[in-house]
């Protein structure tokens, strides 16, 4: 990945993003027009939108110990003057401004932090390859130390494949991924934008649902209930994807009644593979007036009901392999657990013929 240029520029220079990923899980997030960065309200509002999400720590590392420089701003040429846009590092340049700020409202702000307002080193990356820039960005905040939610990668993963051509493998060398997250995350970004888009459920979608999803698309038995099309990056079961739609979602009917999502967190989407595998546990789960874990514990119950097959199976394959030499050399106790063994077993043929003749 290429390496930026070394600059010294001064604090002004810099233009936070208002498109940083970070902000793009808000329900109200809007997007900037490019050649509008260094206009004041934008750079404003985009200001106050770092400090509310807290800034106070950073201030006050910086305060205590200066800014520390070996961990380089990242930033690109902008379209116009002498500017920079914040690729890497928008929080420490938002806190910076702060310090500023303080600095010239006659708060104390130590002599070696004020200089940094005048002389402030940073990477310069000359390419505007815009691939490179997502990509520098998804180091730090999709495998690095400060990561973004789930949403704001799995949207950085799907950006880099869809419109930069970018293949998994890649993006995954790019990020610090493995490829099989790759995909998931693009699966999941897909199939929550599909419910985005659909036009009967997607005023109930909303982003904090991505985990959902994730281990909706994670899950063999749940893709195939739902019937995931690699293809085309959706599910195309339509009666089970509304039914799916209407667990997750809190949905109001024409009387103004809402009827409350039965399903909330990935784990309980986890758990529904071994729901849609029992019939009587998929009915359960329809039912208005039974809840999730009813229908779990429906589920529950019949695989206890049927573990006895495994296990029966499992001990006669066991009996199967004990080898003769082993047989001839039995000691009394060994004898006495396969008596009872057979004993066992013959009550419960006879078990079985009384309730046959019956």
């Amino acid at each position: 990945m290429q390496n930026g240029v070394e600059r010294i520029v001064k604090l002004d220079q810099l233009l936070l993003d208002p498109n940083n990923y970070r902000f793009q899980d808000d329900p109200t997030f809007q997007f900037a027009q490019a050649l509008r960065f260094h206009e004041t309200m934008v750079q404003r509002k985009t200001f106050e939108r770092i400090r509310g999400e807290g800034i106070n720590d950073l201030k006050a590392s910086i305060r205590h110990n200066g800014f520390l420089t070996f961990e380089r701003i990242i930033v690109r040429p902008y379209e116009r003057g002498d500017l920079f846009v914040v690729i890497e590092g928008n929080r420490r340049v938002a806190a910076l401004r702060s310090l500023k700020e303080d600095y010239e409202a006659g708060i104390d702000v130590p002599p070696e932090v004020v200089s940094v307002f005048q002389e402030l080193p940073v990477s310069c990356v000359e390419s505007d390859d815009s691939a490179l820039h997502l990509s520098l960005m998804g180091i730090r905040h999709v495998s690095g130390v400060r990561q973004w939610g789930s949403y704001q990668s799995s949207k950085l993963v799907s950006e880099l494949h869809d419109e930069h051509d970018l293949e998994f493998s890649e993006i995954g060398s790019r990020l610090g991924m493995s490829t099989r997250e790759v995909t998931r995350r693009y699966r999941a970004f897909k199939a929550l934008r599909q419910m985005e888009e659909d036009e009967e459920f997607s005023e109930y979608c909303e982003r904090r649902m991505y985990p959902m999803f994730h281990e909706a698309v994670s899950q063999p038995m749940i893709r195939q209930w739902l019937q995931w099309d690699e293809s085309s990056s959706e599910f195309k079961d339509e009666t089970n994807l509304r039914h799916f739609y209407e667990l997750i979602a809190s949905i109001q009917n024409d009387e103004g009644l809402e009827t409350k999502a039965k399903i909330t967190t990935a784990n309980e989407v986890r758990e529904l593979k071994t729901i849609i595998g029992s019939p009587e546990a998929r009915m359960v789960l329809s039912d208005p007036n039974r809840s999730f874990a009813e229908a779990l514990a429906v589920a529950k119950t019949e695989e206890l009901q049927h573990a006895w097959t495994t296990q029966v199976a499992e001990a006669n394959k066991a009996l199967a392999g004990i080898p003769a030499l082993e047989l001839r050399r039995l000691e009394p106790e060994h004898l006495a657990v396969l008596e009872t063994l057979s004993q066992t077993l013959q009550d419960v043929l006879d078990t079985y013929r009384r309730l046959a003749r019956s």
